[in-house]
C-alpha cells in the first residue's frame, strides 16, 4: 500500500510520500473476504523522505491523502485505482 499527501498549499510541495509499498507490505492483511486492511497512526505521519535543511514539507497531519494499493496473484502484479482519503 502507497501513502501520499497531496498539499495544495503552494508553498509546500504538492505529493509528499508517506509510506511506499515495501514499507506497509507486512503491515497489511487480507481477510477470507478479500478485504484489505491496514492499522494506521494518524496522529504520528511523518514523510518517507524529509531532508532537515527543507523545514516542513507536510504541512501538517490533516489533509487529503492518495492511496494506492499492490498485490500479486501467481505471477501478475496488479495496482488497484488510487483512491482518496481524508485526515480530519
Amino acid at each position: 500500500m502507497r501513502i501520499v499527501k497531496l498539499n495544495e498549499s503552494p508553498e509546500l510541495t504538492s505529493r509528499v510520500m508517506i509510506e511506499d509499498f515495501t514499507d506497509t507490505a507486512a503491515r497489511v492483511h487480507i481477510d477470507s473476504h478479500n478485504m484489505i486492511s491496514y492499522l494506521w497512526n494518524t496522529s504520528e505521519i511523518t514523510p518517507k523522505f524529509n531532508d532537515v535543511g527543507t523545514g516542513d514539507i507536510l504541512g501538517g497531519s490533516r489533509g487529503v491523502y492518495e492511496i494506492t494499493v499492490k498485490y500479486q496473484i501467481l505471477t501478475e502484479t496488479f495496482y488497484s485505482p488510487k483512491f482518496k482519503l481524508i485526515v480530519r
